[in-house]
């Protein structure tokens, strides 16, 4: 956003909007015969002021920024001042219950204590929020049955892209069960290519042997063929080694991988590290009656919400829950999407 005032040769920018923890820039500009000594500037609550630019010197308190003309910095040797200053702040908080915060910030340029310009700014400070809408009635452990689908349901508001992960707690333990995209399409090649890992097992070579850092340089070569459309196919053998696997095993992992990918970013503004969980057979060993879900996000800044919590009630049914075999799948089916859209003209309602 820019605000230009031709009659006064000013020109203002305030960032349209951010994410918490962002930098909120403000620049100010003004015509050099500009008459004025000193500036005021008006910080509202909690907004802390991280930088400043073309400034010498500044006094401040909790609530208020004087800039003094001579603490501008000079453009040249000749008797006059600049017409420029900038303010970095930002806000340094995340978790807070709205969607969106408005921070006021008034600047005001004197001349011998009387105001001749008063400029008026709003920081608008976004955050995404994830609510849970699942309708899931009490889940019922029968021995006769063996194979359970929980699909969950959730519902995104507010603004930003935002990175998603499941984790679930049993009689207060968390279960260990997340794995990789490595991993995950590792499982899955195993039980394809069985019969040949089988009669590969003491070849130290094969496809399970790939290691994390070959995976990295795999994923940078995908970001550099969408950028650049360089010879992916060369630079693949240079990593993975072809000579030394099947080529149709390449192929698999290269299916796999971009299947992976596309079901972790099915949904708008959200990407599912962990879109489905899987609990492990062991935890259904004993009786039990409840499982809590946890669907843990952060946005692209790295600030980690507080988790969406989604209690789901068991009724263990089971005779002898040591002889069951129980397949527990928890998924993320769907993400209702009602973020703000044209989030630069969003404006603070008076009441």
């Amino acid at each position: 956003m820019s605000i230009n005032e031709k009659g006064l040769d000013f020109e203002v920018f305030i960032a349209p909007w951010v994410l918490p923890k962002e930098d909120i820039p403000i620049n100010i500009i003004w015509n050099q015969d500009f008459k004025y000594d000193h500036v005021k500037i008006n910080v509202p609550k909690n907004l802390i002021l991280v930088d400043t630019i073309n400034l010498v010197d500044y006094n401040k308190d909790e609530e208020e920024i004087i800039i003094l003309k001579q603490d501008i910095k000079r453009i040249s040797d000749q008797d006059s001042f600049p017409n420029f200053f900038g303010l970095i702040f930002r806000y340094p908080y995340h978790n807070f219950k709205p969607l969106i915060l408005f921070k006021e910030i008034s600047i005001s340029f004197y001349n011998n204590d009387e105001v001749i310009k008063n400029i008026f700014l709003t920081a608008k400070i976004f955050r995404p929020k994830l609510y849970n809408i699942s309708r899931i009635p009490s889940i019922i452990l029968t021995d006769n049955k063996f194979d359970y689908d929980i699909p969950i349901q959730l519902l995104c508001r507010g603004f930003g892209f935002i990175k998603t992960s499941l984790n679930a707690t049993i009689k207060g333990v968390e279960v260990d069960f997340d794995k990789t995209l490595l991993e995950r399409i590792d499982s899955k090649l195993k039980k394809k290519y069985q019969d040949y890992f089988e009669r590969k097992q003491k070849d130290e070579d094969t496809f399970l042997d790939i290691d994390q850092e070959s995976i990295e340089k795999f994923l940078s070569i995908l970001d550099e063929y969408k950028s650049k459309k360089s010879d992916i196919n060369k630079k693949i053998t240079d990593v993975f080694n072809e000579e030394k696997i099947e080529f149709l095993l390449v192929l698999d992992f290269l299916y796999e991988f971009f299947k992976e990918l596309k079901i972790r970013n099915r949904f708008e503004n959200v990407s599912l590290k962990t879109p489905v969980l899987k609990i492990p057979k062991e935890k259904f060993n004993e009786f039990i009656n409840e499982i809590l879900v946890f669907v843990e996000y952060t946005d692209l800044k790295n600030n980690k919400y507080y988790p969406v919590s989604i209690k789901l009630d068991i009724e263990d049914k089971r005779t002898k829950p040591q002889e069951t075999n129980v397949n527990f799948q928890i998924k993320i089916d769907n993400i209702e999407n009602e973020t703000f859209k044209n989030v630069e003209k969003i404006r603070k309602v008076k009441k």
